[in-house]
Formats: structure tokens, sequence, C-alpha cells
């Protein structure tokens, strides 16, 4: 997800006479809409049974507590899952996820290459213009798509039976009962922990990746015996450099996920407060609905209280294997579109 790294990395190509440096905002955009719808098809069943181990009340170190929780282990709730719900379980609330990945990418990268720019120029932020832009470029595209997550995090957790078969059918009850409020439950603590966790992204990235891109822009021209060679190892290049590119980006979204879990734990604890419209017999699982919290402090308070300190970190291993993989995904997506166009048609 870092733009201006992305830029380095694949602004250069052995064989190829000329090419772009950046990408346009609409090609920004169109890169990012496409590796965020990528990367969610491709890693929603993590985010589901994420989603379902926050949602639920209880510690699993408490034996009295796992006997009764309805999801105790990554295996054991996918076999859940898989069994009352059928494989497109997985996939629950996928629709609205994939367009809201596909929104927050197409704002999100055009917006931090424009704020890169911008800082950059600024002598006194320019060193921390990767993790400024980053966390910036998220608040604006958290804002932007942020009901469709609400309407993600009802459809991930409702299982079965479903109060809601449509979106439109979740959006009209829960502006009806709840107002336009209802859509942007949570957006306290998404923002607090966007930030800082998009900032870390970018700026992980760039650090990780700066040793690479240097050696890239330090690498002198190639003569024409060299080019006319060069063009037949130029898939493999683009192998290496995607493989490259996704492992700095699953090490730093990795990374940065885990800076700032609780928030994320908060933050779907209040979004499901829209689900106490679920049927009782549907509600035993997607717990933490037993409470209304006037705000995220006395919703963190109560989980501290009732569930121990350990709550805010329920469903960390899906979210470190969705997190890892999907920005991994991001990156070596992203990249390989920005490649084709700043290369042009016909390389």
């Amino acid at each position: 997800m870092g733009l201006s790294a992305l830029s380095c990395a694949a602004g250069r190509k052995r064989g190829r006479a000329s090419e772009r440096d950046e990408l346009s905002r609409a090609e920004a955009a169109l890169c990012g809409a496409a590796a965020g719808g990528a990367s969610r098809i491709l890693t929603a069943p993590f985010d589901v049974l994420k989603i379902r181990f926050q949602l639920q009340v209880g510690s699993i170190a408490t034996a009295l507590d796992r006997q009764r929780l309805a999801y105790r282990s990554v295996l054991s709730s996918l076999r859940k899952v898989i069994t009352e719900e059928g494989v497109i379980g997985l996939w629950r609330g996928n629709l609205a996820a994939t367009y809201l990945w596909i929104g927050y990418g197409a704002v999100h990268f055009p917006v931090y290459e424009a704020l890169k720019v911008e800082l950059a120029g600024l002598p006194a932020l320019a060193p921390v213009a990767p993790f400024l832009a980053g966390g910036l470029a998220g608040l604006a595209a958290t804002v932007a798509t942020y009901p469709f997550d609400v309407i993600r995090t009802q459809f991930a957790a409702q299982g079965l039976p479903r109060a809601h078969e449509t979106m439109a059918s979740f959006v009209e009850s829960t502006l009806r009962r709840e107002g336009l409020h209802g859509l942007f439950l949570g957006l306290a603590p998404t923002a607090l922990q966007i930030f800082p966790r998009m900032g870390l992204s970018f700026a992980l990235y760039e650090w990780l990746s700066g040793p690479y891109q240097r050696g890239e822009q330090n690498k002198k021209a190639p003569g024409k015996a060299e080019r006319e060679a060069g063009d037949t190892e130029d898939w493999w290049e683009d192998v290496r450099r995607g493989c490259r590119s996704a492992l700095y980006g699953g090490v730093s979204g990795g990374a940065a996920r885990v800076a700032v879990y609780p928030l994320d734990t908060l933050k779907r604890r209040m979004q499901a407060q829209v689900l106490h419209l679920l049927p009782p017999s549907a509600r035993t699982e997607a717990a933490g609905l037993t409470h209304r919290f006037r705000s995220s402090r006395e919703c963190l308070r109560h989980m501290v209280r009732e569930e121990g300190f350990s709550a805010l970190y329920k469903g960390m291993i899906p979210t470190l294997l969705k997190s890892v993989s999907s920005t991994a995904i991001i990156f070596g997506v992203y990249e390989a579109l920005k490649r084709r166009f700043l290369l042009g048609p016909g390389q």
C-alpha cells in the first residue's frame, strides 16, 4: 500500500525504452480498487471467523466459559460455520465487504499519493511523511466507506437464522430504528486505530523496501546487448519483484495490525450493537449484544471488567492470518497492475 514505494520499485524495467514514473489519480484509484477487491475475496473466511470471535462474550481461558462458547479455536470454528451454514457461510457479508475494500482502495491510494508529495516538500515533516500520509489517507477512506463496514459486520456475525437477507433491508431497518448514526457506530475507535495502523503499515513498508528501491535507482542503463538478453528475463524479474513486495507488505501489515488490535475489537463491539435487532435464537452466538453502550469508553470498561483484558485480543489468530495475507495480496496486485499502466499498452 506504499504508493511512492511501489513507484520506485515498479518504475524500472530492463529493455524498456521509456516509462512514466507516476500513475495518474484515476489510475491509482483503479489499481487500488482492484487490489482491495482481490484481497477481500481471497481472505474473507479469516475475517468472518475474526468477527465471530470478537463478538462473543466470555473468556476461552476460563473452563466454564470455554464450554459454552460457540467459537473456541480457528479449526473448530471453521468446521462449525461450514457444517451449520455451508461453505458460503465463510463469505457471509462478502458483498458489503467487497464494496468496502474496492471503495477504500479507490480513495486511499490517490489521497496517499497527493499527501505524500505535499508532506515530503515540508522539511520538518519529510522524515515522517509516509506515516502521516498513510494515516490521513486511511482516515479519509474509512469515513467514506464506513457504512459498508457496519453492514459487513452485521452479515458476518448474524449466522442463521438471518435477521436480514439483503443489505437494503438492513440499511432500511437501521435507519428506521437508529437513524443515520446507526451506520456509523464504532467510528470513534475505528478512527483511533486506523490512523496509527495505516501510518505504521506505510512507514514500515517504505523502511523495509528502501534498500531494494535504492539499488534499483542506482542501476546503470542497460546497453543494446543487455536489453536484448534482458527481455527474456523480464518475466522472472516481475515474479521476484511481486514476491518481494508481497513479503514486505505482509510483514508491515501484520505488525501494524497487532499494534492497534484492541481498538479493532472495541470497534466491532460498538458496530454489533445494531444486531440487537436479531431474533433471540440468533443472538446467543453474536454475543456482546446484551448491553447497549453509550460510548466506546463504557464498552471498553465493561469488556475488561466482565471478560478480562484478554477479551481485547479475541480473534487474534485469524486476524493475523487475514491481515498478513490480505496486505501481501494488496501490495502484490497493486504493483502488478501499476507496472502495466506505467509500461503502457503492448509492453
